[in-house]
């Protein structure tokens, strides 16, 4: 019997080639896009799952209230991870762990610049399951100068040479190897290429609470819930922190709390200290439901093709009847049938993912495949979700069909005389609308996303970030950095040049200062710059001047915004004195706001202090169609003075642009999503069409003898589906208006939702779907009457 199956499936798909094609296709893109969206979904959630004790692992972050605001963040002293392990019988383990950004590694006469040299304390190995290869995880990191390299950065130091006991300078400290630690899944929060002893540093013996120096994870004991520790934070703040009436009262409060490990890549919203960008909960939930709609969509054809086909296959299942096959019989064929097509269309979704994973990986900024290759259980989902799509698409169609009676069927009626066929003709146009709803929801969503993300790239910032490139890591030159600057200063194609430690779209000093009649104090973003730094990105003044060489008194000088005059409430903010660091600088200058972060914030109060040392960036205008000539320049002088360390550099304009990556990563795949899941619905529409057609062919015979003509045929039978689409529509409008609300809220700066986008979108579903209808439209019109009343 399942032999005859099988080979009964065979001849339908010969028999209606162009139909099995739609059919298959359609559900082999379906399962494709699902699966990989699936993948990159899998892959965001599975994070720092690989930790043994992952479950139990938490880090610990604080919460700062100063001034009105508060601040989250995870530098914390070397004392919480003792106290925590001594304080508390909750805690089994405490492990201090810091990331240093930015380190000159010299071996013999080569350097290297290095992103990821990390520091530890041994409990490291306690709390996390990175596999040490060589050395003893007790002992590796107990003593100071002590460093583990991963196979990765010792092949690059020492390629076949044994690295242990061998030494390296970081920032001209010594340090010996020791061991050799397992490079870091992909999928971890913490990505190291080298662990160093974290007791080398001078800060690790800092006996100060306050001090920001370390990140700690902790170990609770099995059965612990984390809220019983939280539970006692408040009370250890107030012993630890407050004992000895240090704090400046502008430090209302000091909060800590625990952030799960698997929680910590999602999730985390911490402002100071992440040790790596983290993912976007928001963002993967979005993807996933993506996923849902298009698997939902594809099946959703999958049925509306199968039904529309139903008349061709009347006679076949009369037959059947006729010879005694049983009502389940048929069910069981017509159910294998589509597990059949479901199967087939899992083996070719399986070849159109394999040649879209080099486009993809390359459009998400991941590879999710190979971590899931080798799991068998990725296989028996895949297998598994082929089963159950092909029971779930092929359900309603196989009881539908087996319903038909013999009398009828053989006749040749079709299925216009059936007695489901009006409730099949409902069920078909209730999934279409579904499907455009879902479409149109995104068109709009697509088209909103492009709409912001096109405002914050050309919105007036309050400088000039065009032709702007940034020098890194100046620190480096020392005293050659006014050598550095002199030399391109006199270079023609060079405008201006400045020394910063801060730059737009990068972490601004926050410290408590205190204006002149406020006790209490407040909080300012401080950045620190030399003279020349108006003259580079062209701020604007509403009042005063910038710092300027003329007045040796600008060193005690602030210039702040006109956020800051608001909100301290000063008319005339010149002359007045803000005391910063135990010194008292007079108020010189007020700068229109600009934006130094990304828009998702509010323009805060803002304070520029003069600094001329050589640390943080050196930012060059240019002229614009030089940037080659500018750029070989400024490299090869770099050299000339630092010839150790590597040259670094980027644009203003796209550090800024960096700012929005997770936005124009969601624009680009809510886009191609998005017109395939209108491709898919085009072609369920098109399903549904070809059934229309079949059910209405009888009629349009009449109305032809008639003398109808095939214009209005053709209006006759696309009427119903241009109705469906403004049902769609009329649906679809409120959903979208509502997410992209609520998705608008997280920019402080944002367009207004307009009706243009959502009629765009109206009318490119609306044009799509009369293209979709036309082609089996005006072949029901154009048939003639002879052949379709044949019978009556």
């Amino acid at each position: 019997m399942i032999k005859n199956y099988f080979f009964s499936a065979l001849r339908s798909i010969r028999r209606h080639k162009i139909y099995s094609f739609i059919n298959i296709s359609g559900l082999a893109v379906g399962l494709a896009c699902c699966i990989l969206v699936s993948l990159y979904v899998g892959y965001e959630l599975s994070y720092d799952r690989f930790h043994e004790k992952a479950g139990r692992i938490y880090r610990v972050a604080q919460v700062i209230h100063i001034d009105d605001r508060q601040d989250k963040a995870l530098p914390a002293s070397p004392l919480l991870a003792e106290t925590l392990l001594n304080d508390f019988p909750e805690v089994e383990a405490a492990a201090m762990v810091d990331n240093y950004s930015s380190a000159l590694v010299r071996i013999d006469d080569r350097t290297y610049k290095e992103k990821s040299i990390y520091a530890a304390d041994p409990a490291f190995f306690e709390v996390f399951s990175f596999k040490l290869l060589e050395g003893d995880e007790a002992t590796v990191l107990s003593e100071s100068n002590r460093i583990l390299l991963t196979p990765t950065l010792s092949d690059r130091y020492f390629g076949e040479e044994d690295p242990m006991g061998r030494t390296l300078r970081i920032n001209n400290t010594p340090f010996t190897v020791v061991g050799i630690i397992e490079d870091p899944p992909k999928n971890s929060h913490i990505h190291f290429e080298a662990i160093t002893s974290i007791c080398t540093y001078k800060e690790f013996k800092r006996r100060e609470w306050f001090l920001g120096f370390c990140t700690v994870y902790i170990v609770l004991r099995e059965g612990i819930h984390p809220d019983e520790l939280e539970a006692k934070f408040p009370a250890f703040v107030r012993h630890y922190y407050y004992q000895d009436g240090s704090v400046s009262n502008i430090f209302k409060n000091w909060e800590l709390y625990l952030q799960p490990l698997t929680w910590i890549h999602l999730h985390s919203d911490v402002d100071i200290g992440e040790l790596e960008p983290n993912g976007n909960a928001a963002y993967v939930g979005i993807f996933g439901v993506i996923a849902v709609f298009i698997l939902v969509i594809a099946c959703i054809n999958f049925i509306n093709l199968t039904t529309a086909r139903a008349a061709y296959r009347a006679k076949e299942v009369g037959v059947r009847k006729v010879v005694g096959s049983r009502h389940s019989q048929l069910v069981c064929q017509f159910l294998g049938e589509s597990v059949f097509l479901s199967l087939l269309a899992m083996v070719l979704g399986l070849g159109i993912m394999w040649i879209l994973h080099p486009w993809y990986r390359t459009l998400v900024g991941v590879d999710p495949i190979p971590l899931f290759i080798g799991d068998p259980r990725i296989w028996l989902g895949l297998l598994g979700l082929a089963l159950a799509v092909g029971l779930a698409a092929g359900l309603y169609p196989a009881f539908y069909l087996s319903a038909f009676r013999p009398g009828t069927s053989l006749k040749g009626a079709g299925s216009s005389s059936l007695r489901n066929g009006k409730r099949s003709v409902f069920l078909g146009r209730g999934l279409v609308v579904f499907q455009f709803m879902i479409s149109i929801i995104l068109l709009i969503g697509t088209g909103f996303v492009y709409r912001q993300l096109t405002y914050v790239q050309n919105k007036r910032l309050g400088y000039d970030r065009e032709y702007v490139l940034v020098v890194k890591n100046l620190y480096h030159l020392k005293n050659r950095a006014s050598t550095f600057q002199g030399k391109l200063s006199s270079f023609p194609l060079i405008k201006h040049i400045s020394i910063t430690h801060h730059l737009p779209g990068h972490d601004l000093t926050k410290q408590a200062v205190k204006p002149e009649g406020f006790p209490a104090g407040v909080v300012l973003e401080l950045i620190r710059c030399d003279y020349n730094l108006q003259d580079v990105l062209k701020f604007e003044m509403a009042a005063g001047r910038f710092f300027s060489r003329e007045f040796s008194s600008d060193d005690r000088a602030i210039i702040i915004n006109e956020e800051t005059a608001r909100q301290l409430g000063w008319s005339n903010p010149l002359g007045k004195s803000i005391r910063v660091s135990n010194r008292n600088n007079t108020v010189i200058g007020v700068v229109r706001d600009f934006h130094f972060e990304s828009l998702h914030v509010k323009i805060k109060k803002m304070g520029i202090l003069l600094n001329t040392s050589p640390s943080g960036y050196a930012v060059v205008r240019f002229q614009g169609e030089k940037m080659k000539e500018v750029l070989t320049y400024v490299e090869k002088t770099w050299d000339s003075l630092s010839p150790p360390v590597p040259f670094e550099y980027s644009f203003l304009d796209d550090d800024y642009n960096n700012l929005y990556m997770v936005e124009m990563k969601t624009r680009k795949i809510a886009g191609l999503f998005s017109g395939l899941i209108v491709f898919i619905s085009c072609l369920g529409l098109f399903g549904l069409t070809a059934y229309t057609a079949e059910r209405k062919r009888r009629e349009v015979g009449i109305r032809k003898v008639l003398g109808a003509s095939v214009l209005s045929m053709v209006r006759l039978i696309s009427r119903e589906f241009t109705v469906l689409v403004v049902i769609s529509n009329l649906m679809a409008w409120p959903a979208a208006f509502f997410i992209m609300s609520k998705w608008l809220q997280g920019f402080a700066y944002r367009i207004e939702l307009d009706l243009g986008v959502f009629l765009l979108a109206g009318c490119l579903s609306l044009m799509l779907a009369v293209i979709t209808v036309a082609f089996h439209s005006f072949r029901a019109a154009l048939a003639n009457p002879v052949d379709t009343l044949r019978y009556e």
